[in-house]
């Protein structure tokens, strides 16, 4: 059962990196990413954990698939 792009899925961002959010989805053996700007649309972010904290179950949707099955996701709003 693949992921399908506009899905909601549950994630946890497991590591802040300088550029994005790595994440594993939870609910299928694959993992994810998220880029800073698709976290939030401010432009100054005073805490990333209160927008994105790690460790913790979230709901995301899938926003892009890539060839190797690599889930880009987007925080579900």
């Amino acid at each position: 059962f693949p992921v399908t792009i506009g899905e909601l899925v549950l994630v946890q961002f497991t590591e802040k990196t300088d550029a994005f959010f790595d994440a594993k989805l939870l609910e299928y053996p694959y993992r994810g990413m998220m880029s800073f700007q698709d976290a939030t649309k401010r432009r100054k972010v005073s805490s990333w954990n209160k927008i994105v904290p790690l460790n913790k179950d979230m709901v995301a949707r899938v926003e892009e698939v890539d060839e190797r099955i690599r889930q880009r996701v987007d925080r579900s709003t």
